[in-house]
């Protein structure tokens, strides 16, 4: 989804928001986003996100992913960081 990253400064707690909410609640990991994402370019990206990450390390996989993309693997126009850049993964 859009914004997922996104929170609220709260005083003496840092960022709260939706990505403090599944740590807390125990997930091991979380991959958000931190605007406004485009549908094919977030559905190529997951697609390869899953594909890499079969092994279980999602943070190295996230990290492959953007690579492929910088290097234009899914195509010129997906090279531009709107595509690849507002994902930001938290965890292990």
């Amino acid at each position: 989804a859009c914004e997922t990253g996104l929170g609220r400064v709260q005083g003496g707690e840092g960022v709260v928001g939706l990505t403090q909410a599944f740590q807390l609640a125990g997930a091991n990991g979380v991959l958000v986003s931190l605007w406004k994402v485009d549908d094919a370019g977030t559905s190529i990206f997951m697609q390869a996100l899953y594909k890499e990450a079969q092994n279980g390390k999602y943070r190295e996989a996230v990290q492959k992913v953007k690579r492929q993309f910088i290097s234009g693997v899914f195509g010129e126009q997906y090279r531009h960081p709107f595509y690849w850049a507002p994902f930001v993964y938290y965890g292990k």
